[in-house]
Formats: C-alpha cells, sequence, structure tokens
C-alpha cells in the first residue's frame, strides 16, 4: 500500500521548538515523530510514501536521507506555502494515481493503533474514505449519522457547526489524524488550491458519498500540537516502559 504523511506545518504552539525544529523531528523517548508514523505504518503494510515539507523542510529531508528513508520508497513534495492539508493532498495526488486506497497520517501523533482494523473496515462497504476515531476530550469533532456515516463537524469552541446533510441521530466523535480514503475522493477535488481535508470530507457527504469511522476503544494516543500535550505524550510512553 501507499501512504502520505502530512509534515509542513510549522508547529505555531510548539514554538521556540519549532523555531529549530520541524515538528517530525521532534523526539519521544529518542524516535522521532516521523520515524514513529513510518514504523506504525510499515505494520499495516505499507511501504511507498509521500510526505509534505515546507517549514525547515531541508531538515526534514535530509533526515530521511540520512537515514535511507527508513527503508522504504519515499517521495518529498514540497510546498511553496502552506497548502493545508486537502491541498497538499491534492498537490501529491500524482502519486496515488492507479491505486484503490491509500493512508494519510499526521505526522504530530503518538500512537499504537493497529491500522489494519481501518483496512477491515474499509473493504466492508463502497466507502469513500474511513476515519480514525476514539473518545477522548477534544473540542472539535465530526458528526456521524445513525447508520455511521459522516454528516457534519462542530467545533465547541467556536460554536461553529456544519451540518452536510440532516439525520435524525448524531454520534460525535474526535478524529484521530489517520484516515484510510479512496482514490475517488480527487473526483471531489475543489479548483482551489488550498483547502482542508474536513472541507473536503464535508462536501462528499454533502453529495452522498459514504464517509465512516472506526473507533480505537483502547490504545495509545496522543497528540503533541502544544508544549502541554508533548510532556504528555512522553509521560505515558514512560508509563509504558
Amino acid at each position: 500500500m501507499k501512504a502520505m504523511i502530512l509534515a509542513a506545518g510549522r508547529g505555531e504552539r510548539l514554538r521556540p521548538i519549532t523555531d529549530s525544529i520541524p515538528k517530525p523531528l521532534i523526539e519521544i523517548d529518542g524516535i522521532t515523530m516521523l520515524e514513529r508514523s513510518i514504523l506504525t505504518l510499515k505494520k499495516a503494510g505499507v511501504f511507498q510514501f509521500i510526505i509534505n515539507t515546507w517549514h525547515l523542510a531541508e531538515k526534514v529531508e535530509s533526515f530521511l536521507r540520512k537515514n535511507n528513508n527508513f527503508g522504504v520508497d519515499m517521495e518529498i513534495s514540497r510546498e511553496k506555502y502552506l497548502l493545508d492539508t486537502g491541498g497538499g493532498l491534492k498537490k501529491a495526488s500524482w502519486f496515488f494515481k492507479g491505486d484503490e486506497s491509500f493512508f494519510v497520517y499526521n505526522c504530530d501523533i503518538l500512537c499504537d493503533f493497529d491500522l489494519n482494523f481501518l483496512k477491515k473496515k474499509f473493504a466492508q462497504d463502497k466507502y469513500k474514505g474511513v476515519l480514525a476515531v476514539k473518545k477522548r476530550p477534544s473540542s472539535r469533532k465530526f458528526i456521524f449519522d445513525e447508520k455511521g456515516l459522516l454528516c457534519g463537524w462542530s467545533n465547541l469552541k467556536t460554536q461553529e457547526r456544519i451540518i452536510s446533510r440532516p439525520t435524525e441521530k448524531e454520534t460525535e466523535m474526535p478524529f484521530c489524524g489517520i484516515q484510510l480514503l479512496s482514490t475517488e475522493i480527487f473526483d471531489f477535488f475543489p479548483e482551489k488550491e488550498k483547502f482542508s481535508l474536513t472541507e473536503l470530507y464535508l462536501e462528499i457527504s454533502k453529495k452522498g458519498e459514504p464517509i465512516s469511522f472506526f473507533e480505537y476503544e483502547s490504545g495509545l494516543w496522543h497528540d503533541i500540537g502544544d508544549p502541554e500535550k508533548l510532556s504528555a505524550a512522553r509521560r505515558s510512553l514512560q508509563k509504558m516502559r
């Protein structure tokens, strides 16, 4: 299989760390977030990767070269300016032409999920995508209907709420930054260059196309988006030693 690792962001909330160290190269227990992402995906049978870079791009690319890409085939999609998650995928979509499905993986998450469960869920039906979710504290959540299909998104902090399809029963679930997608989603790319994957998913849902979820009820998961979350991730790994 193939996968895209999202690694272009500046990591504003992690400054001043990210002034000199790109977020993908932040280490937890001596292992960078980028290496951890690659190893997790390799366990699911992924050996062909593309990674988008922008902030301190040369440092990320040099790190991969020095480590022989950790034994996988690796392509680089360097962005001239940040394209957001959806725009980044659109720029790199040439890499997936001819394939049926692929993973997209946020580089700033620490988890030990078995991604083969996502593959099994994806194979059950003709989904355009399956999103990894887990019940945990989060202000931003995807909304799913009684059939487990995406129908909206909410942000508790801003009180923003977008409903792509009306439904009688709603289930809100926090996203984990991992998704298995059909290449058919490329048919739904907007004309613009910069957009988020959330925006894309809601547009796909609005058109009646199915995007579902797989819930990980157990397992380690952290994002390292700010110093407090980074410290929590490091403490979790220390407890597991």
